[in-house]
């Protein structure tokens, strides 16, 4: 088969990356060629020289921000991104968009566009984000990692239910014999200063467990010194630790959760309170709803102890939680989208 371009917009987070590592990795099962298109000075950098992908990075900053500063660096970087992004699409002539969300996405689904190229989209979430509610109009389909009710949508044929796509490295180690013998606390990408703070907590509480503690991208924490405590900043790899999880304690990002579920971890979730449009205290509710993990106010110290010495303690409720949360997990969702938009390019 003809080799084709196709480019990937994948920015900021470790949320929307992910996703387009992973359908990446399907598509270049097929021979196709796979362009990354990523902010500069972001995490991305280190995520794409891992996976040794093909990218440019732009210097585009959030068109919404607060303060003259990052308002004035909007603008100065907005021309130079626009001609980049034109120049890089008559170049690399690719066939289609894939945009997995985040205001870093909007400037490429235009310039597709503008070049009648196609754009898909993902969202990770129980609710659509603003990027894929407001651009969704521009989309071929948009792949959801909930099922999300399309009743009140417009152009419900858009949206189709596959679950998140995840890396090949999670769905190989999610088979294979777990260690469960620590208790991971997981702020995501960019960490969450108040996990860490639960999780000092928590290894003072429970002093025979061994706690794993994600402080986030280059930060470092000051006055860990328990033996019970290791911590570790952004890991690429994570399944290294997933696998070894006992217990959990993590914020409620989609992605998060996948793999979580993937794993078959029983976890308290702590949604970040101020996630745009409460996105993540949808994700924990759903997921409660049908596997019974639990989920908690940060602020809820007591409700959180508690939950975890029952998860700790309670080999029956894990053992509960783990078989719901197989029945929960979709691990084909990256073949079905790569293979989805395989078809309509081969037409």
């Amino acid at each position: 088969m003809k080799k084709y371009n196709i480019f990937i917009s994948a920015a900021l987070t470790g949320g929307h990356i992910m996703p387009g590592i992973s359908i990446y990795e399907e598509l270049k099962k097929f021979g196709f060629n796979c362009i990354f298109l990523g902010k500069k000075g972001g995490i991305e950098e280190k995520i794409y020289k891992n996976y040794n992908v093909f990218y440019y990075l732009l210097p585009l900053y959030h068109p919404f921000a607060k303060g003259l500063k990052e308002m004035l660096l909007f603008f100065l970087t907005l021309v130079y991104t626009i001609i980049k992004l034109l120049y890089l699409f008559w170049y690399f002539k690719p066939k289609a968009l894939i945009a997995t969300g985040n205001y870093f996405c909007i400037l490429p689904i235009l310039i597709a566009k503008i070049f009648f190229k196609p754009v898909y989209l993902l969202e990770q979430n129980a609710v659509l984000g603003r990027t894929v509610k407001y651009f969704s109009i521009f989309a071929e389909k948009v792949f959801l990692g909930f099922p999300i009710s399309t009743q009140r949508l417009s152009k419900k044929w858009k949206f189709v239910y596959t679950g998140n796509p995840l890396r090949k490295e999670i769905l190989e180690e999610s088979l294979k014999n777990k260690e469960e013998k620590i208790c991971l606390i997981l702020g995501g990408s960019l960490g969450a200063k108040k996990l860490v703070e639960i999780g000092m907590r928590l290894a003072e509480e429970f002093p025979n467990e061994f706690f794993l503690i994600q402080v986030g991208k280059g930060k470092k924490e000051s006055g860990i010194e328990r033996k019970n405590v290791k911590i570790f900043n952004f890991e690429v790899n994570i399944q290294e630790y997933l696998k070894k999880a006992k217990v959990a304690i993590a914020r409620a990002g989609g992605i998060t959760i996948s793999e979580i579920l993937c794993f078959n971890i029983p976890t308290i979730f702590i949604p970040y309170p101020l996630a745009k449009d409460n996105h993540q205290q949808k994700n924990a509710q759903y997921v409660a709803q049908y596997t019974g993990v639990f989920f908690s106010n940060e602020e809820n110290w007591e409700e959180i102890k508690e939950k975890v010495s029952l998860l700790i303690n309670n080999e029956n409720i894990r053992e509960k939680i783990k078989k719901r949360m197989e029945k929960f997990v979709k691990r084909d969702a990256a073949t079905l989208i790569a293979k989805f938009i395989i078809e309509k390019i081969k037409k």
